[in-house]
């Protein structure tokens, strides 16, 4: 798929999987399966349900979301092409207009104030495919241009990218994070992905309540709110590490119950601040406390 083709041709794609754009309204995307593209998915209009689409072999941004009402779930994002000299996000969030706090929600220019976003159980993979001829490093899932986020929920999302941007949100209120696994290593700046809520100067709007709890990230940040029970791992210098899950260099993320070290994140989370239910949509928690990261450990 792909491997005999040169960096000039595939860098020349400048197709979309599935591109919606003005007046595409209360719309489903579901169970496709998309190859070889500059993006995968873009939606700038709501709701959309984007849900259980396989993605591989992309060389712009995997998905991407623009607007309120959106559920982007159970999705499989693999294989960035570095064809474009560019950035590559696996999954943004973007808008076209700095943050605006209390936008009329009958204008169309409502692209920048976003409310009601559910990303989970997503599973992104930058580099899964060996055969790859033009592996990327891309991010995980991020928020871009004065995007604000209010409202809105991820959870349960494996995310294996060698970039500090696992899960990157800016200018957010009442956001949560809970119950991620993002794992991988830079191989220049020696970093793993995190968890971050950051500020955003551009966004007006308070940029509070935010939480992030239970996930398994290099770091977890949540400007303007709480964080808890979360494990802190680097791959890059603790190489280890990978013995907290099955088989990390494969891309199997369940919890793993004899590494070495053994996982604190079997029974180590907080309840009142889990998800239900994991990637896998098994319910939490099995053994009375919740697993941290997007795997419920079950014998």
């Amino acid at each position: 798929m792909s491997n005999g083709w040169s960096y000039s041709q595939l860098g020349a794609i400048d197709s979309e999987g599935v591109y919606l754009r003005d007046g595409a309204i209360n719309v489903q995307i579901l169970y496709n399966n998309i190859y070889v593209v500059k993006g995968g998915v873009r939606t700038s209009w709501q709701p959309v349900l984007v849900r259980g689409n396989t993605l591989t072999r992309f060389s712009g941004d995997g998905m991407n979301i623009t607007g309120s009402n959106a559920t982007v779930e159970y999705n499989t994002i693999q294989d960035i092409l570095e064809v474009s000299g560019t950035h590559n996000d696996s999954i943004q969030i973007d808008a076209n207009f700095a943050g605006m706090c209390d936008p009329n929600p009958n204008d169309d220019q409502n692209i920048s104030h976003f409310t009601n976003m559910v990303f989970r159980g997503n599973q992104i993979y930058a580099q899964r495919d060996p055969t790859n001829p033009f592996p990327g490093i891309g991010h995980g899932i991020t928020t871009f241009g004065g995007v604000s986020i209010h409202d809105s929920l991820f959870e349960n999302n494996i995310i294996q990218v060698p970039h500090q941007w696992g899960i990157t949100i800016t200018g957010a209120k009442n956001v949560i994070v809970r119950n991620n696994t993002t794992y991988g290593c830079h191989p220049d700046a020696g970093t793993s992905p995190g968890v971050v809520i950051d500020y955003d100067p551009n966004v007006t709007c308070p940029q509070t309540g935010n939480e992030a709890y239970n996930n398994i990230a290099a770091i977890t940040r949540a400007y303007g709110g709480t964080t808890g029970s979360n494990i802190s791992i680097n791959p890059c210098s603790d190489p280890l590490q990978r013995d907290y899950f099955i088989d990390a260099p494969n891309y199997n993320f369940h919890l793993n119950p004899t590494g070495n070290p053994p996982t604190r994140a079997i029974d180590g989370g907080n309840n009142s601040h889990a998800s239900s239910i994991d990637y896998e949509k098994d319910a939490r928690p099995y053994n009375g406390t919740v697993d941290i990261g997007a795997d419920e450990y079950r014998p």
